[in-house]
């Protein structure tokens, strides 16, 4: 996630750690409080295969939400032209696995009161 950007990148591996593919997820500029982050989705997805191949998902869902009046889907659609046309893919996180020594992360108390 970069601050100001309407998409945020998602990896994914299978079970033995193999990359399988990433997920641009479009969405509203990341956004902090006093808890964390904060963003709103944008609905649509480009999802984009280990072999390079791409492909647009949930396009019923940005649809339905621009109907309902959540957002503007042209809006969304051209960030979506925008990233295809400098693809921010590869990553160079695709084949990063954390330090199997490190503990598990543990969220402070209080973490979640608003």
């Amino acid at each position: 996630m970069r601050p100001g950007a309407r998409h945020s990148i998602w990896l994914f591996w299978d079970e033995d750690d193999r990359f399988l593919h990433l997920n641009v997820n479009f969405e509203q500029p990341l956004g902090r409080t006093r808890v964390g982050w904060d963003y709103a989705d944008d609905k649509l997805d480009l999802v984009v295969d280990a072999d390079g191949s791409w492909r647009l998902k949930d396009e019923d869902e940005l649809e339905e939400a621009h109907r309902l009046g959540l957002l503007d889907a042209s809006e969304v659609r051209m960030e979506a032209k925008r990233v295809l046309a400098a693809p921010p893919w590869p990553t160079g996180w695709e084949a990063w696995r954390p330090d199997p020594a490190w503990p598990i992360p543990e969220l402070p108390a209080g973490w979640d009161v608003v």
